[in-house]
């Protein structure tokens, strides 16, 4: 928990905002997930359902609280399929019953996604910052449609065909939304202390508590490089040994690292502004990663057990 408390990560929890409220019912829904996740590892007739209606219910709100939040479900799901193929979970009607409620609340919110005001103004922001300032991007446009953006017909225009066309156009332009994501992805890392509220009096305080924190959560892409160094090394651990805690552990950390890469990318490509503070949630993940599962691991290796029953 002292890695939480520190300024990069702790000033967030001080507004009541869409992040804040992200953080916190994600990190609910974590916690209740570990523990269904092991209970059911241990014993898949074990009784979890009070658990899941737990999961459910921060996921929801989890869910609607950021459009990009709902791109989460592809994860789940992907990740629960393989498991209703095995033997030991193949009729287990918690994850079938899970599996079909995730695929239900991503179809709604893909219907509320597109009709939301919050989408629309991500829309305007790509299209006035990245595609009206190049003469080749709004040739493409006018192709697919577009009338003159100065015309009176564009505004009808862009409320009924935007964000068709913006998919329209990534589909033609792979390379768009390919550089988009590299040229951003380092700059979502950056500049992780919030700017809305000034404490004077803990000045003194705050500039060495950032300075523990720059050890601990930098301001870069390493945190993200060696989170799939440690994802890689739990997935080896529950191919090798299948006796104990790891293939829920490998579980888990592939759920949280696919779930902050899968909502980064769609918010670097819909954030043409304010990026560092947007995409927040997937590279908070990406920084608690290496510590939480560094003990994970070394957890694991303290053990003692041997990798591989051929070893016994």
């Amino acid at each position: 928990l002292l890695f939480a408390f520190t300024p990069q990560m702790a000033d967030w929890d001080s507004i009541l905002m869409s992040e804040s409220l992200t953080f916190s019912l994600f990190a609910l829904q974590a916690a209740v997930l570990i523990k269904i996740a092991f209970s059911i590892h241990n014993d898949p007739n074990s009784r979890v359902f009070p658990y899941i209606i737990l999961w459910i219910s921060a996921y929801v709100l989890w869910t609607f609280l950021k459009d990009t939040n709902l791109f989460a479900s592809l994860v789940t799901a992907s990740l629960t399929i393989p498991l209703l193929w095995t033997a030991k979970y193949k009729k287990n009607k918690y994850l079938i019953g899970t599996l079909a409620f995730v695929a239900f609340i991503f179809l709604v919110g893909l219907v509320t996604a597109a009709n939301s005001t919050r989408s629309q103004v991500q829309i305007t922001n790509i299209y006035n910052d990245d595609f009206l300032r190049s003469p080749a991007r709004v040739d493409t446009l006018r192709e697919l449609g577009m009338p003159e953006p100065n015309s009176e017909e564009y505004q009808a225009w862009f409320q009924e065909n935007s964000t068709t066309t913006l998919i329209k156009f990534m589909l033609i332009h792979p390379g768009y939304p390919i550089a988009k994501v590299l040229k951003d992805f380092p700059f979502a890392f950056t500049e992780i202390k919030q700017t809305y509220f000034n404490a004077p009096e803990q000045a003194q305080s705050r500039e060495t508590l950032m300075e523990i924190g720059n050890a601990l959560h930098p301001e870069n892409t390493t945190p993200f490089l060696i989170s799939v160094f440690f994802m890689i090394g739990l997935i080896i651990l529950a191919v090798k040994n299948t006796s104990q805690s790891n293939r829920p552990w490998a579980w888990i950390g592939s759920w949280l690292f696919l779930t902050a890469s899968i909502t980064i990318i769609p918010t670097i490509l819909g954030d043409t502004w304010a990026l560092n503070r947007h995409a927040l949630f997937s590279t908070m993940i990406y920084r608690l990663f290496m510590w939480v599962f560094a003990f994970v691991i070394m957890d694991i290796a303290s053990k003692n057990e041997p990798l591989s029953p051929s070893l016994n």
